[in-house]
């Protein structure tokens, strides 16, 4: 006999994986970010390995700054190591480790900022 709803599980699934979406980064995606930028929306870049301490003591102060409700709208994307250069070139970054924040076009704070003061701080310059 076959399920009633042999979907449910994809449903389910993908229902979890947006919702994650809004505090988790999305790889970088020239398209989506050049898209977001038109739109004028914040976005924030992070150049991000997993062998870079200030990367991973950032990752989950910024996750738990972006789930506030004043943060949700921001688009959230990582570079790394697998990224192509010309991704590197088109936000400008040079190195891990660092923070890009944009609001449409214009970059409008880059730095190493790991506490919370600080990505508050960055954050609020693009608002």
């Amino acid at each position: 006999m076959a399920p009633i709803w042999p979907n449910a599980g994809f449903l389910l699934a993908a229902t979890v994986a947006a919702s994650a979406a809004a505090e988790s980064p999305v790889t970088f995606d020239a398209a989506l970010f050049a898209a977001a930028q038109r739109e004028g929306r914040t976005i924030v870049v992070e150049t991000y390995a997993p062998w870079c301490l200030p990367c991973r003591v950032r990752g989950p102060v910024l996750r738990d700054i972006l789930r506030r409700e004043r943060y949700r709208a921001i688009l959230f994307l990582r570079v790394g190591e697998k990224t192509v250069d010309a991704d590197w070139k088109r936000i400008g970054a040079k190195r891990y480790g660092m923070l890009h924040i944009y609001k449409g076009p214009q970059r409008v704070a880059a730095g190493a900022a790991t506490r919370e003061d600080e990505i508050v701080a960055m954050l609020e310059r693009a608002r």
